[in-house]
Order: C-alpha cells, then sequence, then structure tokens
C-alpha cells in the first residue's frame, strides 16, 4: 500500500492507534504507551516502514530528557548503591547466558544460534557485533536469526515486567515516591533542573549534550582482548545527560531544558522509538520465520524471565533495595531502553534513570565477556 510508505502517515498511525489501545484498561492494568510498540508490529507486518533514522531520533530525544530528569544526585547515588546494583547487574547477565546455555544444550542449537538467542533475550546490539567476530557466513546466519527471533521477547518481557511487578507486589508508587524523596542528596541547588529559566534556554543545549553523548558513545573502553568496545549512542547520551543535570548551568548559560520541554522531549522520543522498533520488528515476523525458529521463541521466553526473577530476587530479597531504582536496575542489567521507557512511565523518579544508568555498563561488558567465553572456553569443552 502506497500511504505505508509515507513515514509521516506510518509514525501518525502507530501512535494514534497506540494511544487507543493503551487506554483500553483490563481491570487495573493498561498497556499505556507501551502499546505504540504492539500497534507498530502490526503496521510493520501489514508492510509498514519507517526510516531508521526516526527510531534513531526518538532513541536520542528519549535517552536525553530522562537523563536530564534525573538532576543532582547521581554521584551520591552511585556511591551509596553502586557495588549492589554491579553484583546485580553481573548475576542478571550471568543466570541470563546460563540459561541460554543450558537451552541451547538441551535442544542442539548452535553456538552462533545460543549466542543470539542470549544477545537478543538481553536486547544487546554489542553482543551481537562481538558475537560475529569471524563467524562462518552459515554461523552468520544462525546467530542474525535467533538474535532476531528472541529481540521482540526481550523487549516485551522486560516492559511487561516493569509495568506488572508493581501490581503483583501491591506497591504505592506515589508512596515509594515519597519515601525515596525523604532520602538526602549531596545535589547543589544550583544543580536542579527545576530551576532553568524558561525565557533563556534556547535549542543549543540539547543538541551540544546529544552530540557530546553520541561521540562519547563511539569511544572504545580499555577491555583487554576485544578489538572495539563501546557504550554505544544511548549510553553515551545517557552519560552527557546525567552529567549536564547535575551541572546545572555553565556560567549563564543554561544546560537543561525547563520542565515542559523535558516532558514533550521525552514523549516525542519514546513514540518515535517505539514506532520505529515496533515497524522494523513487524517486517521480520514472517509465518515460515516463526515455524523455523519455534525453539528460538521458546527459549527466548525462558532467557527473559530467569535473569529478571533473579535481578528482582536478589536486589529486593537480599539487598532490600527499593522498588524505584529497582525499576531501572532491571532495565539495566537487561540492557532494554524500551524496559527504560516503561519503567518511567511507573515513575518519573530520578532515581529509576540513575540505578539504570549505573548497571547499564557493568551490564554491557558482562554480556561480552559472557560471548568470549562461550566461543573460547564453553564450546570446547562441552564439544558443541
Amino acid at each position: 500500500m502506497e500511504i505505508l510508505e509515507s513515514w509521516m502517515i506510518v509514525l501518525a498511525a502507530c501512535t494514534l492507534l497506540g494511544a487507543a489501545l493503551g487506554a483500553v484498561r483490563l481491570g487495573h492494568f493498561s498497556l499505556g504507551s507501551s502499546a505504540i510498540l504492539f500497534s507498530s508490529m502490526a503496521l510493520g507486518a501489514a508492510g509498514a516502514d519507517l526510516p531508521a533514522s526516526i527510531r534513531e531520533l526518538g532513541l536520542m530525544l528519549f535517552i536525553y530528557a530522562v537523563g536530564s530528569e534525573t538532576g543532582g544526585g547521581f554521584l551520591s547515588a552511585l556511591r551509596r548503591h553502586g557495588p549492589k546494583l554491579a553484583i546485580i547487574a553481573m548475576l542478571t547477565v550471568g543466570s541470563g547466558f546460563l540459561t541460554a546455555l543450558a537451552y541451547g544444550m538441551a535442544m542442539s542449537l548452535s553456538p552462533a544460534a545460543i549466542a543470539g538467542l542470549f544477545g537478543g533475550a538481553l536486547t544487546s546490539t554489542p553482543a551481537l557485533a562481538t558475537a560475529m567476530d569471524g563467524l562462518a557466513p552459515r554461523d552468520m546466519a544462525a546467530l542474525s536469526t535467533a538474535y532476531g527471533l528472541a529481540y521482540p521477547a526481550g523487549i516485551i518481557g522486560v516492559m511487561a515486567f516493569v509495568q506488572l511487578i508493581g501490581k503483583v507486589e501491591r506497591v504505592h508508587v506515589a508512596a515509594e515516591e515519597s519515601r525515596m524523596a525523604a532520602i538526602p542528596e549531596s545535589a547543589s541547588p544550583q544543580s536542579r533542573p527545576d530551576e532553568t529559566d524558561d525565557a533563556r534556554f534556547t535549542p543549543l543545549p540539547v543538541l551540544v549534550v546529544i552530540g557530546a553523548g553520541y561521540l562519547l558513545g563511539q569511544l572504545p573502553l580499555p577491555f583487554p582482548g576485544q578489538g572495539r568496545v563501546t557504550l554505544g549512542s544511548a549510553g553515551g547520551v545517557l552519560l552527557c545527560a546525567i552529567l549536564a543535570a547535575g551541572k546545572g548551568r555553565l556560567r549563564d548559560f543554561p544546560l537543561v531544558p525547563p520542565p515542559a520541554l523535558r516532558s514533550f522531549l521525552r514523549e516525542f522520543g519514546l513514540y518515535a522509538f517505539l514506532a520505529g522498533v515496533g515497524v522494523q520488528t513487524g517486517r521480520l515476523l514472517d509465518l515460515d520465520t516463526l515455524r523455523a525458529g519455534l525453539p528460538v521463541l521458546g527459549g527466548s521466553v525462558i532467557t527473559v524471565c530467569v535473569p529478571m526473577l533473579i535481578c528482582w530476587g536478589v536486589g529486593r530479597k537480599l539487598f532490600h533495595m527499593n522498588f524505584l531504582p529497582m525499576l531501572g536496575a532491571v532495565s539495566g542489567s537487561m540492557t532494554s531502553t524500551p524496559g527504560l521507557a516503561a519503567a518511567t512511565s511507573v515513575s518519573l523518579h530520578k532515581s529509576v534513570v540513575q540505578s539504570y544508568a549505573t548497571v547499564y555498563p557493568v551490564a554491557l561488558l558482562s554480556m561480552i565477556v559472557m560471548i568470549k567465553a562461550l566461543y573460547l572456553f564453553f564450546v570446547p569443552l562441552l564439544g558443541l
């Protein structure tokens, strides 16, 4: 259909249908903005398309906005919860890897398919890139197919988990936010983002911070034995946005957008990002692919659920962490930006984004280590 080739029409249709679907309530549950992902998948399966640049622009705007929401207090939060969050991230990734490995061995999947299952379930593109290093064309196809089939389960699973877990635990989010607000932070008055003068703010800081974050995300990290390990554009922009929000202003130059603009950038970026991901995923779904990938689809559900349950159990029961930072910890440990989007739809408290930003780099590097360990250690040891 010609109308589905216009990105403006497709983007509007994805958001309008998603808004209508998200408004439907089943008891106390509704999909909210997450419904845009599902409406976009349906349109993608029907032949709609969106340029990758729309998805990337939406991602950058959303990440910038949620990073700016954190304000000051990030470093104090890092000192207070950093070691616990790092342990949670490594346990989450490790349990996801072992789950994928055990399932792959039980179903006689190839090492490349196991790597794709692991990377897709935890929605990590850097892990996919690491797994591709030196593979033969046949193994490359198995890796890409497994990743593509497991990726939607990773997206949907994390988003559903962070939206439903509060209802399972019967958590009153507003009370949690009040409890977290009572915790003192070492933030200076000038670091509070709500003090930005609306009249003096221009789009320049938005562009500068996003540009700097993108460049930071491309810089290789000092990681022995790897050709090129990076935070990625999302990780770089998030870090720069948090630092800019903590600074507040540079001399008389405000670095943080006013609340109304932050809200607009967050919502617009979220809609564009979810629409882009949904359309891309929907275009990959056909009956032949689904039939051939049924073993991977089954494994992806297990590989998504097990690490999230371990992450939540360790954080809540062992470390007794509050509900709100755990929302960010689950999303970051699963390296899931859509999960962060769902978490911020539950609560916009700064601790959600702070915990996500803390665990994300640890989870990213842990995944890369696990992928390398699969090929260098587990394949020879287990005869895969």
